[in-house]
Order: C-alpha cells, then sequence, then structure tokens
C-alpha cells in the first residue's frame, strides 16, 4: 500500500449538485517519470505536464478542461518534481496529492 502524503482532504468528498445528482470528481495522475523524446541523436527530458501547449500546460490545459465540463472535485497526483507541479497549479482549485515515495 502507498503512503500518500501533503493531502487536502476539504474538496474530496463527494457532493451532491442540482436535484440531488452526485458530481463527478476526476483524477489526474501526473506521477510518471521523464518521458524520453529522442530528436537525433540528443535526448531531450521532458516533464510532460509542464509541457507547452497553446499558450499554457498540458496540466493546466487538462485542468480548464474539467472545469469546463462541470467536473468537481478535480484531484492532481504528482510523483516527479512535485514541488515543481504543486506551485505550477497551486492557483486552480485541484487537491493535489504526493506519492512520497517519488520524491525528486
Amino acid at each position: 500500500m502507498k503512503e500518500w502524503c501533503n493531502r487536502n482532504d476539504e474538496n474530496m468528498h463527494a457532493k451532491k449538485g442540482a436535484a440531488g445528482i452526485m458530481n463527478v470528481g476526476a483524477v489526474i495522475v501526473a506521477a510518471q517519470d521523464l518521458a524520453q523524446d529522442k530528436t537525433g541523436n540528443e535526448e531531450l527530458e521532458t516533464f510532460l505536464p509542464m509541457l507547452p501547449i497553446e499558450g499554457t500546460t498540458v496540466i493546466k490545459r487538462e485542468i480548464n478542461t474539467l472545469r469546463k465540463a462541470g467536473i468537481s472535485p478535480i484531484i492532481v497526483v504528482g510523483g516527479y518534481q512535485a514541488a515543481v507541479l504543486k506551485n505550477h497549479i497551486s492557483h486552480n482549485g485541484v487537491v493535489f496529492l504526493e506519492d512520497c515515495g517519488k520524491r525528486a
């Protein structure tokens, strides 16, 4: 069993919306290792959630897409570069969980 730390439980409980229908939440797993993008003989290390895309980053775009669909709560699980990721999404109203076994 994994140990999770830095939890913010205030938004983790399911809430009932209009007409007593349960809201749907989402989990974004951003705890992978680096992806290797090979261009010629060079290896570029890319942390995919922070990859720039259309004026934002992949992780912020995912969060915005889920928000527009009315999905709440949104839980982001971070492992590799968790501190960087947590800081990057800190003002997006998401619950952040850190996998303590993958600190970097």
